[in-house]
């Protein structure tokens, strides 16, 4: 789609571990976040940024993000795509 933009997922979010790639039902991020004993409220806003690009990247629809909070609680969270954001993001970064 945009030939200059790269990223690096962490991985797709498939029915069984052979899942095509044309059929994944999105991304997945795996954070850790020490700082806080609480879960998010949202997901921060520089994820959704590092997320909204992977789903431009990669055409999926949903990211999710896996997230172990103070070594103790381990939570999940799911993003959709914002077609809007990743215009934003995309204009960014052409400027860039």
């Amino acid at each position: 789609r945009v030939p200059w933009l790269r990223g690096h997922a962490d991985g797709f979010v498939g029915e069984s571990p052979n899942t095509a790639m044309t059929d994944v039902l999105g991304g997945i991020e795996f954070k850790t976040d020490s700082t806080t004993w609480q879960p998010w409220t949202d997901v921060p806003v520089h994820y959704q940024a590092q997320a909204q690009t992977y789903m431009l990247l990669s055409g999926c629809e949903r990211w999710w993000f896996w997230v172990g909070f103070a070594g103790y609680k381990v939570e999940t969270y799911e993003l959709h795509a914002d077609r809007k954001d990743q215009a934003l993001i995309l204009n960014a970064m052409r400027r860039f």
